[in-house]
Order: structure tokens, then sequence, then C-alpha cells
């Protein structure tokens, strides 16, 4: 046979371009379902069950296409010159299906290379234009939660656990500096542009992402966007079973860092290479531990307790666990602070534990010593170990600025209740570049000002702490600072506010609600407070005795002062060396009663 000749006749007959018709026409429908499925959150195999169909049918068509075109063989002269009209009106056609077939092809290849990639739940590019990343030795990125296109509420902990793990493995390396995630959680399911967003958090850089999750697989895709100008820079797509999830923020990270083309140090490639656990079982528990504790609910911190506890159980090695677990046990000793009146004691004996396991599983962790400092300060009381933890915390190169994945709060705390409000202010600066929306950061900031006499300016700063987060601790910060500053009125407004018919009010709140209405002479109402400290006392409920002294104070009876301080210190009060920083005993600093009292705390005036 003759391949030539066959080839010349089949391309005279409309089997070639039947086949060419079929092969366009398959690609745009193809084009059209890859846009179209994800959009209506349609399964992954939808697409690749209607791929199947479209490759099976190419070769019946081309059969059907050779049996029409060879029926005219059977046919009389007059049949097969009216088959040959209709054979040149059927090529006809089908030169016009696959000029129209092209043209949809092209503009539906030019929409899919310029959409947005992320969907238009974020909103976030003014254009694609591919551009080089802003040229600068520090790069400063937010990484904003990933989109749950999902629309499932039982995959939220997945979006926003790994957004925080991306972030944890991006802050690993030196030329990054990335926002923390309570900042930029605030942006979840925004509609603010890039520009907005990275002109609020400060940063040059913003990755958006979507994740979708279909029974075990995962997919996920990620854009950076420069901040200033909307433009995209680079894009991945990133395809997986969801049991390898434990590892992939660490290959995401990786691919990140190489779009961003930083060349990173053996020390940081180590680093980028380090998988926290080997079970998918114990990292989904710790993701959705990290989800329930994250807005400060006793009943989201004791069901994290719950499910790190499992984790640990199924991987005994998990040092990231155990250090969570700590830092949630100090969150929710702080919660009983009325309940329990050996809650200090009791957190303690769970929380030390749990870091020193982790620090004997990776002692590079920082974390564990800031959240140790923390342990010093407020439960142990213990000033010189708290500096000594949180100064060793900063040293240390898993973080290269400053922790992210914890608060900054307790290095912050160590250093005001030291007198080193220098390095306490440093220390905010460089933690409102990181973490500017944390309304911990934020009233540490205000406390420091106060503590160095701007008083406006810590009013207008808790109350920027308040429009974050709606603790009670706020208003209480608010009153606290009215107090200090003669308006007691104000003081009883704002300390008003943190009490409410579900919980028992903190008991400095009901000592600077006795001193203010004590400075108005209304001293009837002065005493009231006063007497439901000392019911407590009498009741042997926790944390009476420092509020007790802090009413002392406020009157001027100072033997009074020291007698509750003395046993505050006997009983391990929480947060007695942090509240000895406090201006309502500035009067007492000289007296040395007072110097002696500092003094076995570690306190060098």
């Amino acid at each position: 046979m003759n391949l030539k000749k066959y080839i010349a006749e089949h391309k005279r007959q409309n089997v070639f371009k039947a086949g060419i018709a079929y092969l366009i026409v398959a690609s745009v429908v193809a084009e059209v379902a890859s846009v179209v499925f994800p959009t209506f959150n349609l399964p992954d195999y939808f697409l690749k069950v209607l791929l199947i169909i479209l490759i099976i049918g190419f070769p019946i068509n081309l059969v059907f296409a050779w049996i029409s075109d060879n029926r005219k063989d059977l046919k009389n002269t007059e049949e097969i010159y009216q088959e040959a009209q209709r054979s040149k009106l059927t090529s006809n056609r089908l030169n016009k299906v696959i000029i129209v077939a092209l043209s949809v092809a092209v503009v539906l290849l030019v929409f899919n290379q310029f959409r947005n990639t992320t969907g238009n739940k974020e909103g976030m590019l003014e254009t694609s234009e591919v551009v080089e990343a802003p040229e600068t030795d520090e790069i400063f990125i937010a990484v904003l939660p990933l989109y749950n296109i999902n629309q499932d509420e039982q995959f939220e902990f997945f979006t926003d656990g790994v957004t925080q793990e991306i972030i944890d493995e991006l802050a690993k390396v030196n030329q990054l500096h990335l926002s923390a995630f309570s900042s930029t959680r605030r942006y979840k399911n925004t509609d603010k542009s890039s520009k907005d967003i990275a002109a609020e958090l400060g940063v040059s850089l913003i990755l958006t992402g979507t994740s979708r999750i279909d029974g075990d697989s995962v997919h996920l895709s990620f854009e950076f966007v420069n901040g200033e100008t909307g433009i995209l820079i680079w894009s991945m797509q990133d395809d997986d079973v969801f049991s390898n999830s434990r590892k992939k923020q660490n290959d995401i990270a990786k691919q990140l860092v190489a779009g961003l083309d930083i060349e990173l140090s053996p020390e940081e490639k180590s680093n980028l290479e380090k998988i926290n656990t080997n079970s998918h079982e114990a990292f989904t528990l710790y993701l959705k531990a990290k989800a329930e504790y994250y807005d400060l609910t006793s009943d989201g911190m004791t069901k994290s307790i719950d499910m790190l506890e499992q984790a640990i159980a199924l991987d005994p090695k998990y040092a990231q666990a155990y250090t969570l677990l700590a830092w949630i046990h100090i969150l929710n000793g702080q919660a009983e602070l009325n309940a329990d009146a050996d809650f200090a004691v009791n957190t303690v004996k769970k929380a030390q534990p749990l870091i020193e396991s982790s620090i004997s599983l990776d002692s590079s962790i920082s974390d564990n010593y800031l959240i140790m400092g923390a342990l010093d300060l407020f439960y142990l009381n213990n000033l010189p170990s708290a500096k000594e933890n949180v100064e060793r915390a900063l040293s240390l190169s898993s973080w290269p600025k400053l922790p992210t994945n914890y608060c900054i709060c307790s290095a912050i705390s160590v250093y005001a209740a030291l007198g080193k409000l220098e390095k306490a202010s440093k220390l905010v600066e460089l933690s409102k570049n990181i973490d500017r929306s944390n309304p911990f950061v934020i009233s540490d900031e205000g406390i420091i000002l106060l503590l160095e006499g701007e008083s406006e300016q810590a009013i207008y700063a808790f109350k920027q702490a308040a429009e974050f987060n709606v603790n009670p601790y706020f208003n209480y910060l608010i009153g606290w600072t009215y107090y200090h500053i003669g308006e007691f009125e104000n003081a009883i407004h704002y300390l008003n506010k943190t009490i409410t018919s579900e919980t028992e009010a903190m008991g400095v709140v009901l000592a600077f609600l006795s001193n203010s209405h004590f400075k108005m002479e209304n001293i009837e109402k002065s005493y009231q407070y006063n007497d439901i400290l000392l019911e407590r006392q009498s009741s042997r409920k926790p944390n009476v005795n420092i509020p007790l002294a802090m009413v002392s104070a406020g009157r001027g009876e100072t033997q009074e002062t020291f007698q509750y301080l003395e046993k505050a210190y006997k009983e391990k009060e929480y947060g007695f060396a942090w509240f000895l920083s406090d201006p309502v005993f500035d009067d007492l600093r000289g007296n040395e009663t007072f110097i002696e009292l500092i003094s076995r705390i570690g306190f060098d005036q």
C-alpha cells in the first residue's frame, strides 16, 4: 500500500478535517471544564472522567467520518454526485467549525492565562503582569489565610493551620520578615485590595492562596503579589494526598523561597528540611488544636488540650505539640484566676514538664524559652530566670527577628517588670513590624507609655487594642489608666464594663473601683468593693492579697500595704512580680521594706 496516496486520499475526504475539528472542540470543552468545575466545587475526578470520554471519542469520531465518506462506493452515479455535493458542504461546515473552535480556544487560553487563580473571593490582583520582586536585602511578607474553596467549616482548621505553618517555615529564612498570623488573620475572606492590605501591614509582598480538599486529595494554589502595585510576581499549584499534609508546608516554603530567588545558607536549608512529625494523625490534631484555642475561650482551650494530648500519644517525639500544650495550660491557668485557689501551682506542674520535654527533643525552639519566661514572671515570680529565658529565646536563630507563633508579650512584660523600659519599647517596635494587629502587643505598648508618663497615648493604645479584641482585660487597662491620671469617673465607667453576669470580677478591677470611689469621696461605695475582696480572702479565694495591697496603697495605708504584699509573696500569688511595677506603689519605692521585698524576686532597683 502506498502510504502517501493513502494519506492524500483521506485528506481529500473529510476524515482529517473531522479529526482536527474533534481535537479542537475537545480541547475547548476540556478548557471550559477546567475553569467551570472548580468554580462549582466539583470533585477532581469529574474532570478526569471527562478527559477519558473525550479520548475514547476520538477514534470513534474518525471511524464514523470514514464510513460517511466511503458510503458513495455503494451508490450509483447520481447518488455519488449528490454525495459529493453534500461532502463539499460538510467540508465547508467543518472548516467553519475549526475556525470557530480555534477562536474560542484562543480566547479561553488568554482568559485562563490572566485570570486570578485564587478566585474572585480574594479580589487581590489588579493585573497579572509578571514583574521582578522588589530589590531589597530584607523582604517583608504577609501570608493571608488560605481561602477555603470547599466552603465547609470542617476544613477551616486545615486552611488556617497550613497558613500558620507556612508562616513558621518562611520565618526560618533570615532575609524574610513575616507578619504574624494574629495580624493577617483578620483579612480572611477579605475584599480589600492587595495594596490596602500591604499598606496596613507595612509589607512589600502579599502571599494569597486557596485550598480544596476532595476525599484524600488536597489542591493548593498560591500567588505572590507586589504589595505596592498589586501585580502578580509568581504563582504555583500543588496537588497531593491529604496524608502528606504534615510535610506540605516544608515543600511549599522551599518552592516559595525558590520563586523569590533567595540563596539559602546551609543552616536555613537544613531548617527547611526538618519535618516536625511523621504522624499524619498527630499533625491533623495539632492543626485542629491551634484552631480551637485561638479565640482564647475556655471551651476551645479545653478541646485543644485534649487534642494535643492525643497528638503526643501518637507521636511522643512531637516537640511542637509539647510546646503548644504548655502554652495553652498557661493561658488556661490565667482564665482560672478566681476559680481555683491552687491554680498557679497546678499550672506550673502541668506546663513546666511539657516545656522541659520539648527542649529535650529540640533545644533550638525559641518558643520554649519564651513560654518559660512567662511561667517565671507570672507564676513563679522569679525575675532573673524570666530575664534569662526570654533573652535566650530572642538569641536563638529559630526565629530570625521575633517569634511569630507565640506572643512576644512575655518578653516585653519581663523587661517592663524589671524597669528596663527602653528595652521593652524596642521590643514593642519590633513586634509591631511583625504583629501590628495583635491587641496584646498594642496593650503592652500602652502599659509602657503609661509607665513613661505618656497617659493620653496609653489610653489611645488600649482603646485600639479593644477594637481588635472584645476581651474585658483591655477595658480594665483603659480604666486603670484613667485612675492613674485622676479621671476617676472615666475609670469607673471602663472598669464596670469588665464586669459581666457570667464572670467574676478580677481582683485588680475591684481594687481600682474601690480606689476610684475613695478618691471621689464615695467612701461607702469604696468599702463595698473592698469588702468583696476581704470576703474572698476569708473564703481562701486566690489572688486577693495584691488587690488588697493596691487598695491600701491607694488610701496611703503603708503598714497594711506591706502586710498584704508579704502575704502575696509567701502565697506565690499570680503576677506578684509583675504587679509590683504598678504606679499605685510609686510612693513606696524608696521605702527600705519595699526595696527588700522586690530584691527577693530578683529586681535590681
